[in-house]
């Protein structure tokens, strides 16, 4: 999303009170293990004048580490419990991106979900990524339906190729499912 729409997007739903400024604070960061820190930092230059500075929290490794793979099984299911352990990458995503950000206050884990499937959406070439993060939505009581409304209120932005990429992945793990 360019920084102008970003910005005028945080604006309008501020000023409407559909996001308090902690949840906006919350997307953000949310978006940082996604788009990764350029993009992120592009962001940032749009929003910090409406945020402000964001208060970050302090862990250590070992905390964060097991509160992340918490918040994996939590959202994934069991067979997250020790996904850690399996390799480096399994570790820093647990210890990193669900340590550092999922765990946050402000945004409930459902609530973190559906930002990390709208923005796995908008990146478009994340195929087995945006299906595991469909499929944890739904473990978290999010619709295969309010999934595709997510998906189609973003079309603007997100372009139609990736909303149809999006919808068919949609429609690939509901099926799986049974939904």
């Amino acid at each position: 999303m360019g920084k102008s729409l970003t910005k005028r997007t945080l604006e309008s739903s501020l000023k409407s009170h559909t996001l308090t400024l902690t949840e906006a604070q919350e997307i953000f960061f949310q978006a940082i293990p996604y788009l990764g820190l350029g993009k992120a930092e592009e962001m940032e230059e749009a929003v910090k004048p409406i945020l402000g500075t964001i208060p970050q929290e302090k862990e250590s490794p070992a905390e964060r580490l097991r509160e992340g793979n918490q918040a994996q099984v939590a959202i994934f299911g069991p067979a997250m419990a020790d996904f850690y352990t399996k390799s480096d990458v399994n570790r820093y995503l647990a210890e990193d991106c669900f340590g550092d950000y999922y765990t946050r206050p402000g945004l409930s884990l459902a609530r973190r979900e559906l930002v990390t499937f709208a923005l796995l959406a908008e990146l478009g070439d994340v195929a087995p990524q945006l299906k595991a993060h469909i499929q944890a939505n739904l473990n978290l009581g999010h619709s295969p339906e309010y999934l595709r409304k997510v998906v189609l209120i973003g079309i603007p932005t997100i372009g139609y190729p990736h909303a149809l990429n999006a919808l068919a992945a949609i429609k690939e793990v509901a099926e799986k499912e049974g939904k």
